[in-house]
């Protein structure tokens, strides 16, 4: 009995690991990553949010740079996740102003925020 009960805790432990960590990843929306399309990409971005929300966990962005039209609504206690501070950035287009992200507690961690297109 003691080594089913220990293969249950092992297999318990390795589930809770891939299931509560799972994260909605930005690329399975529709969102470009090389700097084009600041509106798709903002209702995408936003979508995955919401998603994450629901499900209860983060938001993965890959890398690349992912241009934004508008802000984005965070839900509290949200977690956004870059892939690298040299290696994901958000640009809010020339023409953007207001708030970047809008909420309260919670969490943008590994990635560069700008408010304009005009960076090198």
């Amino acid at each position: 009995h003691m080594k089913a009960k220990m293969l249950i805790t092992f297999l318990g432990f390795f589930w809770c690991l891939f299931v509560t960590h799972a994260q909605v990843n930005l690329s399975d929306y529709n969102v470009s990553f090389d700097g084009t399309g600041a509106t798709t990409n903002h209702n995408g971005f936003q979508q995955a949010i919401d998603d994450a929300h629901t499900q209860n966990t983060s938001v993965l962005v890959p890398p690349g740079q992912i241009i934004l039209s508008d802000g984005l609504i965070v839900p509290s206690n949200m977690v956004i996740n870059g892939s690298g501070i040299a290696a994901t950035k958000i640009i809010f287009d020339a023409s953007f102003s207001g708030n970047v992200f809008e909420g309260t507690n919670f969490s943008i961690n590994s990635m560069e925020i700008f408010n304009t297109r005009n960076i090198n």
